[in-house]
């Protein structure tokens, strides 16, 4: 009975991390028909971000780049580390996640049953420090080298306002320009309209185009500025808060605890 007790909350966890994935899964996008995490005779509708399974007619199997299905596509689907994670997991309590040889997969162990496959959110990858999917540059499963296959890539980085691009097969951390914040669905800075990208990152002094510029801080009553390539902090008078927007002072704009 206990046995059943422990295999049935580990399909529990199962079942509620594969709804989470296929929920992130399709966060961003309006339409799309996405591969299924596990089994390539099921695709994911996403539709204004919410997703839905489909099953292929009996025989086909769903083909990710023609986003159909085929008799073509049907190609075997067992993992190459497979036995080593059911090895791993015996030695593991149920519920425990394990990454795979694939950073975009990990396994989550099953007390008396095989372990599950699960693929991360598309453009993310597992990290096994973090026991979450997070962005590949963090990630650290795939090498520089790597992620930067192009000059053209991008990752998120640890702040909401800096990211991740390649220089010649290295990663290399930048910020964006001010009143912006870096998106992983469009690959780049984009304007933060809705002011909810608020770091404690103080603003590159030395890059020219932030000369005389003034900065956010995360003290509402606070700012940088940037003068002769150093950065100083600065106080609004009592009752002021910094407006991002029109880099001045102005009265009652700060929320009140």
């Amino acid at each position: 009975m206990k046995a059943f007790t422990l295999a049935l909350v580990g399909l529990l966890v199962v079942l509620g991390a594969r709804a989470q994935s296929l929920k992130e899964q399709c966060k961003g996008i309006q339409y799309d028909l996405l591969p299924y995490p596990d089994k390539n005779d099921q695709f994911i509708v996403c539709a204004y971000e919410v997703p839905e399974v489909r099953s292929c007619m009996q025989g086909t199997c769903f083909d990710p780049i023609l986003k159909g299905c085929s008799d073509s596509a049907c190609t075997p689907t067992t993992p190459s580390d497979k036995d080593i994670a059911t090895t791993f997991c015996t030695e593991l309590r149920g519920g425990e996640k394990i990454p795979s040889v694939d950073c975009s997969h990990f396994w989550i162990c099953l007390t008396e049953m095989e372990p599950v496959y699960v693929a991360c959110p598309q453009g993310k990858h597992y990290s096994r420090s973090e026991h979450e999917c997070v962005s590949p540059a963090l990630a650290k499963c795939a090498t520089p080298e790597k992620l930067c296959e192009s000059n053209y890539n991008t990752y998120a980085a640890e702040t909401c306002n800096e990211y991740y691009g390649c220089t010649n097969k290295k990663l290399i951390k930048r910020s964006c320009p001010y009143g912006e914040a870096y998106s992983a669905e469009s690959a780049a800075c984009i304007k933060d309209l809705s002011h909810s990208c608020v770091t404690d990152s103080k603003p590159d002094c030395q890059n020219p185009a932030n000369a005389n510029a003034y900065f956010s801080h995360s003290d509402c009553t606070k700012f940088y500025v940037c003068i002769q390539a150093q950065v100083f902090e600065g106080k609004c008078a009592d009752g002021y808060g910094f407006d991002r927007q029109s880099s001045n002072c102005r009265l009652g704009i700060c929320k009140s605890n």
